[in-house]
């Protein structure tokens, strides 16, 4: 199979709708196609085809999307790297990948500068005449996107995502998100925005992502809600901070779904706040897994949010129908048809994924359990526990308890203590703060700014977090 059929599917079905927005830039899905077959002859023309990788360096655009369904229709694979991946990673990694070309929009000449071997790259910018490139047939796991993580604590692992793992993936999103066909949808997470495309959606990227979910402009958000009326939106948790610091409804949105982070309920009662006639959603899943289970805010009772302040950690809502969920010790472990069989090369799949009885359970490394009415609580990740101290456990309790943006458990001296960062404008309440530390038997709390992960800007990054802390005591 072959994703880029899907194009010229909706092309023939809905040429004139808009396919996605940008700025003040619209594409219809006739266009999409049409530049999509341009740039496609371009790179035949440069001796690219079936299995040769490209170097993207391209931030969420029309630019972006018009390069991947190219790319697929001569049997490309689209190549992404973290940025923040070390200079001697990177170019072993490079070295073994031997990507042919790159292709660069501000983000990729922000890397050229960083790095020398990416500046080796060739730039790939030639555009053809041809209106018609058929795509070509590929084998169901013929690679699609081909991702790497940063590897700042090893080797990078590769996400290898084929044709046919994105295409089973977006069946299952299309329902989980209620995709509406004609509908517009205000996109942040780009492999989100593919399922909706393929859906027949509009899709309408978010202004300023390139400086991280954030930092986007909230003014600058809502006006593009107010004129682009998007049905739906799918966003990392600080994305939504930065709307709520802003405090104004969000009028027309029918669904905000969040994911990406730990989603706090504090922060979905914010959210709630702000849609008058929506409904707002926690999803978990992960690059290997997406999605595991959703949870929207309404189905949250006192008797949960009870249960979160004394420690029950992070409910995550019902486990999604497709997906088969067990704990090992604790660890969740998922097995389904969104679940990734293994990494590039294998490298990460003795830690990671488990052969049992003809199926693989991707270890997801998280901590969890079911409750009594089958839904998923979260207890952070395995790796950081402290003593008998589950992380979210903690934090959780004391985010909704003292009202905060972040917290987190940190190992100080072998005694367990809390770092949190406050809300913008908003002192948390230090008795509340005091009571957790008295509740998990901690050694005290200290307030400053929490590193988190570059994609999106949610997560703590704890092994930053360790030494910042020491540090600073």
């Amino acid at each position: 199979m072959n994703l880029a059929t899907r194009l010229g599917e909706l092309a023939r079905e809905r040429p004139q709708q808009t396919a996605i927005v940008e700025g003040r830039k619209r594409i219809s899905f006739s266009e999409l196609e049409q530049k999509a077959c341009q740039r496609a002859d371009g790179l035949l023309a440069e001796q690219l085809g079936e299995g040769d990788r490209l170097l993207l360096g391209l931030g969420m655009s029309i630019s972006l999307y018009v390069e991947l369904f190219a790319l697929w229709k001569i049997g490309a694979v689209p190549l992404f790297i973290d940025p923040g991946m070390p200079a001697s990673t990177l170019q072993g990694l490079l070295e073994e990948l031997a990507p042919l070309n790159m292709r660069a929009g501000n983000l990729g000449h922000l890397w050229r500068l960083k790095s020398r071997q990416i500046r080796s790259l060739p730039l790939s910018k030639k555009w053809g005449d041809s209106d018609q490139v058929p795509a070509v047939d590929l084998p169901d796991e013929h690679p699609a996107l081909l991702t790497f993580t940063s590897g700042s604590t090893g080797l990078p692992k590769g996400v290898c995502r084929s044709h046919d793992f994105l295409w089973r993936q977006h069946l299952i999103l299309e329902t989980c998100l209620e995709a509406r066909p004609g509908a517009t949808a205000l996109a942040t997470l780009p492999v989100f925005a593919l399922s909706h495309l393929a859906a027949g959606m509009c899709v309408w990227i978010a202004p300023g992502l390139l400086r991280g979910a954030g930092k986007v402009s909230a003014s600058a958000i809502r006006k593009g809600i107010l004129r682009e009326q998007p049905d739906v939106a799918v966003a990392a948790p600080a994305f939504y901070e930065q709307l709520c610091a802003a405090g104004k409804d969000l009028p027309g949105l029918r669904r905000a779904f969040v994911g990406g982070g730990p989603v706090h309920p504090y922060l979905m009662r914010r959210m709630q706040a702000l849609l008058p006639d929506g409904e707002v959603v926690a999803v978990y899943g992960s690059s290997e897994a997406e999605p595991i289970a959703e949870l929207p805010f309404a189905e949250l009772s006192d008797d949960d949010l009870a249960a979160l302040r004394e420690g029950q950690g992070l409910p995550a809502g019902v486990p999604v129908e497709s997906i088969e969920l067990r704990f090992r010790e604790g660890e969740i472990q998922v097995s389904g048809p969104q679940v990734l069989s293994g990494y590039w090369k294998g490298r990460g799949d003795a830690e990671n994924k488990l052969h049992e009885d003809g199926r693989i359970w991707h270890r997801s490394g998280d901590a969890g359990e079911l409750d009594e009415q089958g839904r998923l609580w979260l207890k952070g990740r395995m790796s950081g526990r402290v003593g008998e101290l589950q992380p979210f456990a903690v934090e959780a309790a004391a985010v909704e308890r003292a009202k905060l943006r972040l917290a987190a458990l940190v190992e100080f001296q072998d005694q367990a203590w809390l770092a949190v960062q406050e809300l913008r404008g908003q002192p948390s309440d230090e008795a509340a703060l005091d009571q957790v530390c008295q509740q998990f038997g901690l050694a005290g709390w200290r307030r400053m700014t929490l590193p988190v992960d570059k994609r999106h800007q949610s997560k703590v990054d704890l092994p930053r977090l360790t030494k910042r802390f020491a540090q600073e005591m």
